[in-house]
């Protein structure tokens, strides 16, 4: 250990924004660079971006005796779903998940997920593309640990227009809009600014940037309010599971 010389750093990390580059002051964010500021958008446009996601989408409470699996063609590739009124959606990989671990006792899911994506080689070439068989497999596994379950079950499901089921999840659950979330978040840091936004009507990721008017110099201070919020933030969080909200995993 003698050798090596220990480096104390000096200052904080974020010194270099204030230093070589414009902060967003006159918008009231004076610890925030000016040119990231124009990248994040207000709680009035995470609203309806999430207001323009539900629009598109339906919930059903469907019976199990109703819930029918089937394989199609789909723009000339086939295609694992879920046939419901008329329509046939093909799940996402969670929503797979959630169905094959529900029918399979939570058996298989990686493998089951794996039978619908391409294997490559190390020139990105395709070694295995997915075709029929493989779908099929699917609807063997699914509909083989399906029948299984108990035959007065009911099923939440979430679809959307574009032919997509994003959720397949048992009755208990209750939705948890995300737009109550995001009203939580804006009574709890008011004034504040969504960055990294990748919010949508199922699911909610990014980070809210504290205000000026919020925000407190003094160190001590920073960290009693920080503790603070990070506890708010665990009680919404809380409230929503006890809510018992799967639709938002």
């Amino acid at each position: 250990m003698d050798n090596y010389e220990r480096i104390i750093g000096a200052g904080n990390q974020g010194d270099f924004v204030l230093e070589n580059q414009q902060t967003a002051d006159r918008e009231g964010f004076s610890h925030v660079s000016k040119s990231w500021y124009d990248k994040t958008i207000s709680y009035d446009e995470g609203m309806e971006a999430l207001e323009s996601e539900v629009g598109h989408r339906e919930d059903y409470l469907v019976p199990k005796s109703d819930i029918q699996f089937d394989v199609q063609f789909i723009n000339g590739k086939p295609s694992f779903g879920v046939s419901l009124n008329d329509g046939f959606y093909v799940p996402t990989d969670h929503a797979l998940t959630q169905l094959v671990s529900k029918s399979c006792q939570n058996k298989g899911t990686g493998f089951v997920r794996s039978l619908r994506e391409n294997v490559f080689n190390n020139k990105d070439e395709v070694k295995v593309d997915r075709d029929f068989q493989d779908m099929t497999t699917i609807l063997s596994i699914v509909r083989n640990g399906f029948r299984r379950l108990p035959t007065d079950s009911k099923f939440k499901l979430r679809c959307y227009d574009d032919g997509t089921m994003r959720a397949f999840l048992s009755e208990k659950y209750a939705e948890v809009d995300n737009r109550w979330y995001l009203e939580q978040i804006k009574s709890i840091v008011p004034a504040g600014r969504l960055s990294h936004w990748r919010g949508d009507a199922d699911t909610i990721w990014g980070n809210v940037l504290i205000p000026d008017t919020i925000r407190e110099e003094d160190d001590w201070t920073m960290v009693v309010w920080y503790r603070w919020l990070i506890v708010k933030l665990a009680s919404v969080q809380y409230t929503q599971c006890h809510r018992c909200s799967e639709l938002s995993a």
